[in-house]
């Protein structure tokens, strides 16, 4: 439980800071670099800033960039009868990800051609698609505010997860100052 834990302070810095806010958990001198800066996208104003943010920290540190989009099959109502989703709807959802990652990318600026750029479409739950790249990575970063349903939270439930659990410092972008 102990690893899960974010101190207040460090909250209230990453859900009011004016800037972007780097949280550092546990003990950095086990961690080995790898090279990578990945941040999660998801064609928020949010993530654009997170990726720019994120583009700029991999050149500085000399690593490569990941890019996730993280994307799901649409809930069922629990009215509906239990049916398996048809393939032609699945490759339908997965094609507007992959719209969204690449609107992402050059909302961003950002040309996934390049070598030091690597574009990734999960099909999972952000927080576990962007944790589960965190396990190797240098640094994950995150925007404040996504496509979720709870619009008056200033940092997303996404982002706050990533700080409660990344064994990787995070860092939270803004794409303006919290009021």
């Amino acid at each position: 439980m102990k690893a899960a834990m974010l101190g207040s302070v460090s909250h209230s810095c990453a859900q009011y800071g004016r800037g972007p806010v780097v949280v550092v958990r546990g003990d950095r001198r086990r961690h080995i670099r790898t090279g990578r800066v990945v941040v999660g996208v998801d064609g928020s104003s949010g993530s654009v800033a997170a990726l720019r943010l994120a583009q700029e920290m991999a050149v500085a540190r000399g690593a490569k960039l990941q890019v996730i989009h993280a994307w799901t099959l649409p809930y069922l109502t629990l009215t509906a009868p239990a049916r398996r989703v048809p393939p032609a709807d699945v490759e339908k959802v997965e094609r507007q990800a992959r719209s969204r990652l690449e609107e992402s990318l050059d909302r961003g600026a950002i040309d996934p051609t390049r070598s030091d750029v690597d574009t990734v479409l999960a099909k999972a739950f952000p927080e576990a698609a962007l944790l589960g790249a965190a396990q190797a990575a240098d640094l994950l970063v995150v925007g404040t505010r996504g496509n979720g349903g709870w619009k008056g939270l200033l940092l997303g439930s996404v982002s706050m997860r990533c700080l409660t659990h990344a064994r990787c410092p995070v860092v939270v972008a803004r794409d303006k100052p919290a009021t």
